[in-house]
């Protein structure tokens, strides 16, 4: 489509970098003083496993999943020790049952503007008469009986 994929790719890395490094040296502002304890694998998985759990795709999604992992295990001081088990249950199940997330992103919004887009300049041209983006819409609305 004569898109230059590798340099939107290299702009994108270089960015999520830059806000990676403006992160952590404001983090080491704060702290003060900074090692790799704080930076482990197992706080990793938590955040992959809260962004899963939320949505991909839905900063909604990512913020409801972060607050259910860092609120259940100080609420329920009892099961906090298995908080590692459950989360990875928790995230085998969704990935099964729910791929999305809790608070999957809503993909039929776009097709809903395009579709009101098209409407609006059909109906110009030839008093109103369908468009184009019609049946990307049913096939959405298609899937979401579905789920």
């Amino acid at each position: 489509m004569g898109v230059p994929t590798f340099k939107y790719k290299v702009w994108a890395f270089a960015l999520g970098a830059a806000v990676g490094g403006l992160s952590g040296a404001l983090f080491a502002g704060q702290v003060g003083f900074v090692n790799d304890q704080k930076f482990d694998v197992v706080t990793s998985v938590l955040f992959l496993c809260a962004v899963v759990l939320g949505g991909t795709g839905n900063k909604v999604g990512a913020i409801l999943g972060g607050a259910l992992v860092a609120y259940i295990p100080l609420r329920f001081t009892a099961i906090a020790e298995y908080k590692f088990l459950i989360f990875g249950a928790a995230l085998v199940l969704i990935m099964i049952f729910r791929p999305a997330g809790l608070l999957p992103a809503r993909q039929r919004l776009l097709a809903y503007g395009r579709t009101a887009y098209n409407k609006v300049l059909n109906k110009g041209h030839d008093g109103g008469a369908s468009s184009a983006a019609e049946p990307a819409l049913a096939a959405t609305k298609g899937t979401e009986a579905k789920a």
